[in-house]
């Protein structure tokens, strides 16, 4: 148990250029973490385009899933957030 807490304070110290470099060479605790960081805010910002918290969900559900496939070729030019931002943006237009 005690190894388990380390190991997720240690994932919630890293900011989220390290933990894509974690995720991309597969490991899913810093996915995990990512996933922690923004869920809620991505529900929050579909919801507010779909009007359905449901459909909400399920886009941003889409979403992390894409990112966990396509987690060895993801390129970020600026920051994380502005990755996942814009993939959302994508995902509700694709989704309408």
């Amino acid at each position: 148990m005690c190894v388990f807490n380390f190991a997720m304070n240690t994932y919630y110290s890293l900011n989220d250029s390290e933990l894509l470099d974690l995720v991309k060479s597969n490991d899913r605790a810093a996915f995990t973490e990512i996933y922690n960081r923004y869920w809620e805010k991505m529900v929050m910002v579909a919801f507010v385009k779909l009007q359905s918290d449901f459909d909400a969900e399920e886009v941003v559900q889409d979403l992390f899933i894409d990112i966990w496939e396509r987690r060895a070729g993801i390129q970020i030019r600026n920051s994380f957030h502005t990755y996942i931002s814009g993939a959302l943006k994508y995902k509700i237009y694709t989704f309408i």
